[in-house]
């Protein structure tokens, strides 16, 4: 697979709105993961019977991507600094 870039040709006018930015704040769930829960042997998925909604009980994991962390550093990197 080849290596991961940031795209270097943004439109002109992109990057004049971009550079007052200072600060990206950021959501964990679904924002720097793929939004998905991971149950192991122990975990149980089950429907509420009242509103049909399906829950968890047990041991929840949640999987992160590496390149998550890759991309606040190239924010830190160019001077924005993530929260």
């Amino acid at each position: 697979m080849p290596p991961l870039l940031p795209a270097l040709n943004f439109a002109p006018e992109l990057l004049l709105r971009a550079q007052g930015i200072k600060v990206a704040f950021f959501d964990v769930d679904g924002v720097l993961t793929d939004g998905g829960l991971y149950f192991s042997e122990y975990g149980q998925q089950h429907i509420t019977e009242k509103t049909g909604q399906l829950y968890a009980a047990g041991e929840t994991l949640k999987r992160f991507s590496t390149l998550d962390g890759h991309g606040l550093k190239l924010l830190q990197k160019i001077g924005i600094t993530p929260v």
